[in-house]
C-alpha cells in the first residue's frame, strides 16, 4: 500500500512536499503552476518544480491538467488543446519521476441526451486507443478518474476497450458520493483488476468538500476494507487540512 499526499494541501509545493517528507509520504502533485500563465511560464515552473523535487525521498504521481479541456468535446479544436495539455502533463511526468498521471473524464453529467453515454464511452475509447502509445513508449500509467459518472461501467467499457496495461482507472470517493447513487463499495468491485489510483476524501453527498475520512457520509472503514481486497496500489489523500490528513490516516492503523 503506497500513501499518497496531495499537494493541494498548500499553495507552494516545495510546502506540501516537506510536509509529505516529514510524514513518510508519497506525493501527488495535484496542480502543476498556475494554468493560466501555463504557455508563458511552462519551462518557469517545470524548472521550480524540478529543484524543488530533486531530492524528494519518496514516490510522486501526477495530476494531469483538467481546467476547461474535454478530449470528447465535438469541438476539434478544444480536443486539440486538450491533446496539448494531456501531453504536457506527460513530459512533466517523466521530467519529474512521476510514475502514475491522472487524467479527468470530463463527464457532463447534466446532458440528457438519450445517447450521451454511449457518445461518451466511444469517444473516450477513440481517444484513448490512439494517445495511450504516448505513455506505454514512456513507461507511465494514465488513469482515468472518475468526475461525475453516474455508474461505474462507463469507464470500465473504456479501458477493457482500450485494452493498454498502461491505461488504468482511478476512483475518486468524493466524486462518487456526490454524482452516483452506486455506493463506492460496488464502483471498487466494478473497475475491478483496473483499479490502480484512488483518491480519498469525504462529504456530505451534495458538495464535493474535500472532507478528512471522518467528516462525511461515506464509510471510510468500509472502503478501505474493500480497497485492500482490490488491486489498487495508491491511496491519495486529497483533503485541504493537516489535520484531516493526520484523522485519515488513523483509518490505515
Amino acid at each position: 500500500m503506497d500513501i499518497y499526499l496531495s499537494s493541494s494541501l498548500k499553495d507552494d509545493i516545495k510546502d506540501s512536499a516537506a510536509i509529505a517528507s516529514d510524514m513518510g509520504l508519497n506525493l501527488e502533485i495535484s496542480r502543476f503552476g498556475k494554468i493560466a500563465l501555463m504557455d508563458e511560464k511552462y519551462d518557469e515552473y517545470l524548472e521550480y518544480y524540478s529543484s524543488v523535487l530533486k531530492h524528494f525521498p519518496n514516490k510522486i504521481s501526477l495530476h494531469g491538467f483538467f481546467s476547461g479541456l474535454s478530449v470528447i468535446c465535438k469541438d476539434r479544436a478544444i480536443v486539440e488543446i486538450s491533446r496539448r495539455r494531456f501531453l504536457q502533463s506527460l513530459r512533466i511526468a517523466e521530467k519529474l519521476g512521476a510514475h502514475t498521471v491522472v487524467f479527468h473524464s470530463g463527464y457532463d453529467l447534466t446532458n440528457k441526451m438519450a445517447d450521451y453515454k454511449e457518445r461518451f464511452v466511444s469517444s473516450q475509447i477513440c481517444f484513448w486507443s490512439e494517445f495511450i502509445s504516448n505513455f506505454e513508449r514512456a513507461g507511465i500509467t494514465a488513469v482515468i478518474e472518475n468526475t461525475s459518472e453516474p455508474e461505474p461501467e462507463l469507464l470500465l467499457k473504456v479501458v477493457d476497450d482500450v485494452g493498454s496495461s498502461n491505461l488504468k482507472l482511478c476512483l475518486d470517493c468524493g466524486h462518487a458520493n456526490v454524482a452516483s447513487n452506486v455506493q463506492v463499495e460496488n464502483w471498487i468491485k466494478v473497475f475491478g483488476k483496473y483499479l490502480h489510483h484512488t483518491h480519498m476524501h469525504n462529504n456530505d453527498g451534495i458538495f464535493d468538500l474535500h472532507q478528512g475520512f471522518s467528516e462525511g457520509t461515506l464509510d471510510f472503514v468500509s472502503i478501505i476494507k474493500q480497497l485492500k481486497a482490490s488491486p489498487v496500489k495508491d491511496y491519495v489523500l486529497e483533503m485541504f487540512s493537516e489535520n484531516q490528513v493526520i484523522d485519515s490516516l488513523a483509518f490505515f492503523e
